[in-house]
């Protein structure tokens, strides 16, 4: 498989198939390599279990050649150096026709109507919400940065953490410029936690947007709205 450039969506894809399932992933190999990426990997490698660096190939000047040694002529592109003609299995990527482009439904809040919630680099923010049996709601959520999104439920307000139920397990929230919307129902009265993790930070802090709706398109706050680490978002007219 040849890999340029993993965006949005399809990095995050990629991102869980290898940290959950690895062993379907026999190696990555890595071409056309700046003259840096060796003094990049030396810093780096040292980080990475041994089991995992053993299948990474970092290729040279002549990454051809060493492709060629990793897999037959036959399994490649003419443009890697194999026999299959590149048109066969090679499509140049055409840009996306901007009527395609994703566009807000007329019914979705805007950007400056969600909360944004401020989490430095390695933290966790938490939204707790006390909700009825029956209610339906609309999570509608934005953000520039890679954040991780979870949802828990307890019976009390006063549950401890590690004993939350995990309605929604943690999922990697790529940065996009589309408005995520997120329906959950609700079966059970209680306390239901929305937790945010910046993660992908090593330095600064990143800004998460949410509002929550009923289905009747009215406000649903949150019982720590009034957090010095949430800015309110602006209120329509």
């Amino acid at each position: 498989m040849s890999i340029g450039y993993f965006p949005g969506p399809f990095r995050v894809s990629w991102q869980s198939l290898g940290l959950h399932y690895r062993e379907l992933i026999d190696r990555f190999v890595v071409i056309n390599t700046p003259s840096y990426i060796n003094v990049l990997w030396s810093a780096l490698s040292a980080f990475i279990p041994e089991q995992s660096k053993s299948r990474i190939a970092i290729t040279g000047r002549n990454w051809r050649d060493e492709l060629l040694v990793m897999a037959e002529a036959e399994c490649l592109p003419e443009r890697y150096g194999g026999k299959i003609p590149d048109e066969k299995a090679l499509k140049d990527p055409q840009p996306v026709p901007k009527d395609l482009y994703w566009r807000p439904k007329p019914d979705y809040p805007s950007v400056a109507a969600m909360h944004r919630i401020s989490t430095p680099a390695g933290k966790t923010r938490t939204l707790t919400y006390y909700l009825e049996a029956g209610m339906e709601l609309h999570l509608y959520s934005h953000n520039e940065s890679d954040f991780t999104f979870a949802i828990y439920y307890s019976e009390k307000e006063t549950t401890p953490e590690e004993e939350y139920e995990a309605l929604l397990p943690p999922i990697q929230k790529c940065a996009l410029p589309a408005i995520d919307l997120y329906n959950q129902d609700i079966t059970r009265t209680g306390y239901y936690h929305l937790r945010m993790t910046n993660d992908a930070a090593w330095l600064f802090p990143s800004t998460y947007r949410l509002i929550v709706h009923e289905k009747s398109g009215k406000e649903v706050q949150a019982l720590n709205q009034k957090e010095k680490w949430i800015k309110q978002g602006v209120k329509s007219k």
